[in-house]
């Protein structure tokens, strides 16, 4: 598919779900009370009008997540983290000096406990799963997809066999047994957080990338698989054949505290920098300060066009829906300090009259 609008390619990235999804419902009541309350405020009192915006940011904590009593935030020192970072402790010295991702079951290990253990971890919290990664996880674990339940991947995926997922930059899996003991498998093979490969190869939608990623003779350190190849000089439907190997390249990475990524490159021929980070709306990069193209690779991460040489690539997760964010919350606040102030000048210059005894 050629250049797809934002919309799109949003649209497509998200799985399917339903207004009786718990996910969807809670935050459409909650959008709902809290417009009511708002409409509602013109005929309370200040007290009353007080109580109403408490209860609403009480609603919206509790349905944020559906349990009770809220899980608290995991601390440094709960069974998580240290479980984490003890696997982490245990990979190989080279991968735990660069960029490397564990793929741990939240049996195991809570989803939401990977930033206070400091380690990656690509099974992390769902609240909706993208499409994607989705059937990606699904379909290089022989897992059948259920479109209408996103939030059982672990009890499906987990109980199965576990499996490589090299362009994940995944260096090992946990599963449990079937006597419910947790196991751990290093994977046979980890490709880096970014590479570079000369060749690439069309394929044409999602279905044929993932039958091309699990075929046999497919080695994703040589080859990539693009989608949308009118963005990489109209490669053919056969693989371009590498002239060069692997080297002739440099790929250095460096992981940033948001998310981002810093690349330093050298390549001896033009190829393909592939990034084992989601492609997903809202990422952008730069080569050497200039806006390049990100385009799919691979049916789930990214890659971006390279030109022989040296080169300074930063990749950044930059969504206009995040600058929209931060300008609506700047005019509300603005707006709402502004009410405030203009009523309290207003009752200042409120003249109360005495009517005469005489």
């Amino acid at each position: 598919n050629p250049r797809k609008p934002a919309a799109a390619a949003f649209a497509e990235a998200i799985y399917p779900v339903s207004l009786s999804d718990p996910v969807i419902l809670t935050a459409l009541l909650t959008m709902l009370a809290t417009i009511g309350a708002v409409v509602a405020l013109r005929w309370l009192d200040r007290r009353a009008a007080m109580a109403c915006i408490a209860a609403i940011i009480a609603a919206d904590l509790f349905v944020a997540r559906p349990m009770f009593p809220l899980q608290p935030i995991d601390s440094g020192e709960s069974a998580s983290v240290q479980r984490l970072r003890e696997l982490h402790a245990g990979l190989p010295a080279e991968l735990r000096d660069q960029p490397a991702r564990i793929d741990v079951s939240s049996r195991y290990a809570a989803s939401d406990a990977a930033m206070g253990a400091g380690v990656e971890n690509a099974n992390g919290y769902w609240p909706l799963a993208l499409g994607r990664y989705y059937r990606y996880v699904h379909a290089v674990r022989g897992v059948t997809v259920d479109a209408k339940r996103h939030d059982r991947l672990n009890e499906r995926v987990y109980d199965g066999e576990p499996a490589d997922m090299p362009i994940l930059n995944v260096a090992g899996s946990s599963r449990f047994g079937r006597d419910g003991e947790h196991q751990w498998q290093p994977a046979a093979r980890v490709l880096p957080r970014a590479w570079w490969v000369s060749s690439g190869e069309q394929v044409e939608d999602e279905s044929a990338a993932l039958a091309r990623v699990r075929s046999p003779g497919f080695d994703p350190a040589k080859v990539v698989l693009l989608e949308n190849p009118e963005l990489y000089g109209n490669i053919s439907g056969a693989v371009r054949q590498p002239t060069t190997t692997q080297a002739d390249s440099d790929v250095n990475v460096q992981t940033l505290p948001g998310g981002g990524l810093d690349i330093r490159t050298w390549t001896a021929a033009d190829g393909f920098l592939v990034i084992s980070e989601v492609f997903y709306p809202g990422w952008k990069a730069t080569m050497d300060g200039q806006p390049v193209a990100v385009e799919r690779a691979d049916s789930v991460i990214a890659a971006i066009r390279l030109r022989a040489g040296r080169h300074e690539i930063a990749y950044r997760f930059d969504p206009l829906s995040v600058k929209l964010g931060l300008l609506l919350t700047g005019v509300s606040w603005l707006t709402g300090v502004g009410t405030m102030l203009g009523s309290r000048l207003r009752r200042r210059r409120t003249i109360v009259t005495v009517p005469d005894s005489a």
